[in-house]
């Protein structure tokens, strides 16, 4: 839970400091700066950069994940010792 009051309060942080900055540029001039745009485009910039994080996290965890042979080969035979138990039983699984 503590992650998730995390993710909140920063976003509510954000959230102040981006509403701070587009009234700011209500009450000043028309003038678009570089400044301005960085305003605007802010939470468009904020999403994108979510989605680039979670894409290389999931990316770092395909890579990081490990396969273990032993345990793949104890549970088919465990899975093959299951299927004849419940074929004796009256199942029927199609093989």
């Amino acid at each position: 839970m503590k992650r998730v009051h995390r993710l909140a309060s920063l976003l509510s942080l954000f959230l102040a400091f981006w509403l701070v900055g587009v009234l700011q540029l209500q009450q000043a001039s028309a003038d678009r700066s570089w400044c301005a745009l960085a305003v605007l485009w802010a939470p468009a910039l904020a999403i994108v950069s979510l989605g680039c994080y979670l894409l290389a996290r999931l990316i770092y965890g395909v890579m990081a994940f490990s396969s273990y042979p032993q345990e793949t080969a104890a549970l088919q035979q465990e899975l093959q010792l299951a299927k004849e138990k419940m074929s004796k039983q009256g199942l029927w699984f199609g093989d």
